[in-house]
């Protein structure tokens, strides 16, 4: 096989086509899109006025729940004003209302925020934000992208400029964050600042969440050596692995140096070890190993039993 991936040059890829190579990216590209989940997806058609404002999402994944609310030190007043029609993503799901909500009083050196909080999201990872925001000429120049687990520490991940009177739409890849993958609630803030005027406005519509599923718990493998005090392996001695999600125990005989190996076992799961032999006893015949990664070194070591001591 490596000798085969070593004779693909750049003359073969020509023999291909351009039209092929084309193809083949595009099936990679889309093949990463429909690995995406949609999470959560806000049109704001729910969205009621007030300080602050609420909403209820249009759709959630099956088992995710969403909060919307919003604050900040301006202490604006939240309004529901006309929105835009969604254009990231492509399949965006959004109905006819076209309503978006809106906070104001963005004075020098005030700062308010629309947060979306996400609970039962545990097996995701990988996340992705998406929507629309809009400015007036007073209102906010800066835009920061925040995330927390806890809803009470933040962290600015991206900043981004709303459109000045008219919606830009902005795509943003959590995907490098490893703290909010696999949590099982996240947060998510859009911070508006840099505002010169009390009556400045900002305001976001169309706001999604994609996040892909985490990998499934890999397989692992639980390995060690029966020996003599001396060090010298004993062969055919045999190694019983019971616990974990074994319907039943497994066993096996240690090979001419003494060694053995169970593999494919779960990782998070918690096994018991056990030798037994007829010629040897064992002073500790019995482990117990909480399985988190390949694990080695589980090693056990016997006596020869004598003559009559049976």
């Amino acid at each position: 096989m490596r000798e085969l991936n070593r004779r693909i040059t750049f003359g073969v890829l020509t023999k291909i086509g351009i039209a092929t190579l084309l193809v083949f990216c595009f099936a990679a590209f889309a093949s990463n899109i429909s690995a995406q989940t949609l999470l959560v997806n806000y049109d704001f058609a729910s969205a009621v006025a007030g300080t602050p404002c609420t909403a209820t999402p249009l759709t959630t994944a099956s088992g995710v729940t969403s909060t919307f609310t919003t604050g900040g030190t301006g202490g604006g007043t939240c309004t529901t004003p006309a929105g835009t029609a969604a254009t990231s993503p492509p399949a965006f799901t959004a109905n006819a209302a076209n309503q978006s909500v809106s906070l104001t009083s963005f004075a020098a050196g005030s700062s308010n925020f629309f947060q979306f909080q996400l609970s039962g999201v545990s097996s995701f990872e990988n996340y992705m934000l998406f929507f629309q925001s809009q400015r007036s000429g007073t209102g906010p120049v800066n835009a920061d992208i925040q995330y927390s687990t806890d809803g009470i520490t933040f962290t600015t991940f991206q900043t981004v400029n709303p459109g000045n009177g008219v919606f830009a739409a902005f795509n943003i890849d959590l995907s490098a964050v490893t703290a909010i993958e696999g949590q099982p609630t996240v947060y998510f803030r859009i911070v508006g600042s840099g505002g010169t005027g009390a009556a400045g406005t900002f305001r976001i519509d169309n706001f999604q969440v994609q996040a892909t599923l985490r990998p499934t718990a890999a397989d692992a493998s639980i390995s060690g050596q029966v020996t003599m005090a001396g060090g010298r392996g004993i062969q055919k001695v045999r190694v019983m692995i019971s616990g974990g999600d074994l319907e039943e125990p497994l066993y096996t005989l240690t090979n001419a140096f003494g060694y053995y190996k169970f593999e494919n076992l779960t990782v998070g799961e918690t096994y018991i070890l056990e030798v037994t032999s007829r010629r040897y006893s064992f002073a500790n015949p019995t482990l117990v190993v909480n399985l988190q990664d390949n694990v080695s070194g589980t090693n056990f070591i016997g006596e020869l039993i004598q003559d009559g001591a049976k």
